[in-house]
């Protein structure tokens, strides 16, 4: 029953695309977070250096800005952290949860690592230059949100 949960969250590595899929769904706390890509990296499939759609359409950001800066020192320490060549598509759906992720996106900025920020998939998908289709990332997405990895009380 993931309705009992704060935060649940899941992801799929498509390493013939080198394109990780993330979706985080709830009350995101850092500590949360964290947990989440700690767990993430220890997939054998997990690299740092592939590019990544981040689903946060049903995630509510309920932390200080100084917990934003905690959660960016916290993912320089680990292997995926904010290093490696990658490109991260966000793909929110208001402009609260926009605030927060511009405010992180900062920080991968100074770590030479281009982020973007997205309504819909299919935008997401062209900067990225994957060739996958919107569609089957909804699908995935879909899938990851009925049966998360990772889930947060």
């Amino acid at each position: 029953m993931l309705s009992t949960y704060q935060f649940f969250a899941g992801y799929k590595i498509l390493p013939e695309l080198e394109l990780l899929i993330d979706v985080r769904v709830g009350e995101v706390c850092v500590e949360g977070l964290i947990e989440y890509k700690k767990m993430m990296e220890l997939d054998k499939d997990f690299d740092k250096d592939y590019y990544s759609i981040v689903d946060t359409r049903e995630m509510n950001w309920d932390i200080l800005i100084s917990d934003v800066e905690r959660y960016v020192q916290e993912l320089s320490k680990l292997k995926g952290g904010i290093s490696g060549k990658k490109m991260a598509a966000g793909i929110y759906s208001s402009v609260h949860q926009l605030a927060y992720t511009q405010l992180i996106h900062k920080e991968f900025i100074k770590a030479n690592q281009p982020q973007k920020f997205f309504m819909e998939i299919a935008p997401a998908i062209q900067w990225l230059g994957k060739n996958i289709s919107p569609q089957e990332v909804e699908d995935i997405i879909l899938s990851l949100k009925k049966q998360p990895q990772f889930l947060w009380k």
